[in-house]
């Protein structure tokens, strides 16, 4: 199943190349963003008992509820 990315997390104008070219960037997206700071929070309880895998999954499943959450009208 596909799920909304929920766009972009720091999108900048502009990013270096290494050539020195300037070039548009988007940036991360939300979902990632949303994914990663889930993660930092379970990591941090000292009786997480989850796989890499499993850690993943759960992480990715609340950054997509926060996503459904955001965009649900209320």
């Amino acid at each position: 199943m596909n799920k909304p990315e929920g766009g972009t997390a720091f999108p900048s104008p502009y990013d270096m190349t290494k050539d020195g070219k300037l070039i548009f960037t988007q940036g991360m997206m939300l979902r990632d963003y949303f994914a990663a700071q889930a993660m930092a929070g379970v990591v941090s309880d000292p009786e997480m008992d989850l796989t890499v895998k499993e850690l993943a999954v759960y992480c990715y499943k609340c950054a997509d509820a926060m996503i459904e959450q955001r965009d649900a009208k209320s």
